[in-house]
């Protein structure tokens, strides 16, 4: 370890340097850095961490929100209507979920509206373990096929359901405990 000759600093010098140095220290102690820079807290509450919201992340790991003066929280509520309860009872201030709440809520009397877009459409995916299922680019080629899918009343419900009519296809029912959900 090299060792450094401090017999050259005058003390005064030194013990002022030391004071400023614990000084700074000290004062800051107990205080987070939000704290320090005053940033307006929210909660934004999710349904569960998915890739759609990646452009929520990347605004937070790229620190966005404190440079426009907010400290973000994401809460993960584990459901659609899970995070619009959330936002509805104030323990969120925002929610990122299927914009179909909002609507149903309004219905009711209840207050919400949208105030931002995260993603420019609606992200459905089919995937398929047989081999032998081709890959669907009409809505007639779903015909015998059942689709597991979120629940009523949601987007991707109402568009899948959509495309079984569009293809004069009535939906698949079964007695499948998965039917209308999204699969684990």
């Amino acid at each position: 370890m090299k060792k450094y000759d401090i017999s050259c600093f005058p003390a005064k010098l030194l013990m002022a340097a030391l004071s400023a140095l614990l000084m700074c220290l000290f004062t800051s102690c107990g205080k987070t850095s939000e704290e320090k820079q005053n940033l307006e807290k929210i909660t934004v509450a999710q349904a569960g961490d998915f890739l759609i919201y990646l452009p929520l992340y990347l605004a937070d790991d790229m620190g966005f929100f404190k440079a426009e003066g907010i400290s973000v929280k994401i809460m993960t509520t584990g459901g659609d209507d899970k995070t619009f309860a959330a936002v509805i009872g104030g323990s969120a201030t925002f929610g990122v979920a299927d914009p179909t709440f909002v609507a149903i809520a309004r219905e009711k009397g209840m207050q919400g509206r949208i105030v931002a877009g995260l993603v420019g459409s609606v992200p459905l995916f089919g995937v398929a373990i047989k081999p032998s299922i081709p890959e669907i680019n009409n809505p007639s080629l779903l015909k015998g096929l059942s689709v597991a899918t979120y629940s009523a009343p949601s987007t991707a419900y109402v568009l899948q359901e959509k495309m079984y009519k569009d293809a004069g296809l009535p939906p698949i029912s079964s007695n499948s405990p998965w039917e209308g959900r999204c699969l684990p």
